[in-house]
């Protein structure tokens, strides 16, 4: 469907369709960003979107979820802690290794692993980031710098199979009420 539709967003960033390549057998979901009203902005409806996410990849069978994730700002030096942080102990492993599209590629390791306060930099990350990796979620190499939206942009890569089984037990079971 991506294809049919032009491709997807996060290839001008990241080089996916090498890593939908390299995983024929399996379906791709790209997430995007949502923008929800502020006074709307609550525990419930995050809630409620993963629950339609969730009934969404198993009515489509869906194996894999991707999609960008951003830190604000255009400047990857200011989010030097979190980058590399995430550069050193949560990138893909290399069957799910994805990179940043070499014309726009910057470095995610800023900064000796040594220097690093491991609570202060996860601290420092996005909300959606922090998230995404407690669901089980990996980041691929390098980051973008995304002019338009005004952002730091990392690759999120969360195979299906790989979510814990707590989110699964949590959105799936309330989730299924959402399954068209």
């Amino acid at each position: 469907i991506a294809t049919a539709a032009g491709g997807f967003y996060s290839e001008g960033e990241f080089e996916l369709t090498k890593l939908v390549a390299r995983h024929p057998g399996q379906r791709f979901l790209e997430l995007g960003r949502s923008c929800v009203l502020p006074e709307y902005r609550s525990k419930r409806t995050i809630e409620a979107l993963w629950q339609g996410i969730w009934a969404y990849i198993n009515h489509y069978g869906i194996g894999v979820m991707t999609g960008c994730a951003s830190f604000h700002g255009t400047v990857p030096a200011a989010h030097a802690e979190a980058l590399t942080y995430l550069a050193h102990h949560c990138r893909t492993d290399q069957a799910w290794d994805v990179r940043a599209v070499a014309g726009r590629y910057c470095s995610m390791d800023l900064m000796p692993i040594e220097a690093v306060n491991a609570k202060a930099a996860i601290a420092a990350m996005p909300p959606l980031v922090k998230g995404y990796l407690r669901v089980g979620a990996r980041i691929g190499d390098g980051c973008v710098i995304d002019h338009e939206f005004s952002t730091v942009d990392i690759f999120v890569v969360m195979p299906v199979k790989e979510i814990g089984a707590r989110y699964v037990n949590y959105y799936g079971g309330e989730g299924q009420r959402f399954a068209a």
